[in-house]
């Protein structure tokens, strides 16, 4: 039950992040820090 409960959360947790990341470099001028934050979450 664990296993298919994480596994579920898991992918949905990581795509929220993808979208606050993404709505978070629109208002982000520094494209270096969005670029860090984008490799560091593709690695994960």
């Amino acid at each position: 039950m664990r296993r298919v409960k994480f596994g579920f959360i898991l992918p949905i947790f990581i795509q929220n992040a993808k979208i606050l990341i993404f709505k978070f470099s629109k208002t982000l001028r520094n494209q270096t820090k969005f670029r860090i934050y984008f490799i560091f979450l593709y690695q994960i």
